[in-house]
């Protein structure tokens, strides 16, 4: 029961720097 809110919030994080990679990549592409 401990390791689930820190499992969630690992998949948040993955979630959410997945999204920001994809944002990144698509202004870079962009600008060129």
């Amino acid at each position: 029961v401990c390791f689930q809110p820190l499992l969630s919030q690992i998949v948040v994080w993955a979630a959410m720097l997945d999204i920001w990679i994809d944002f990144r990549r698509l202004l870079t592409a962009r600008k060129e």
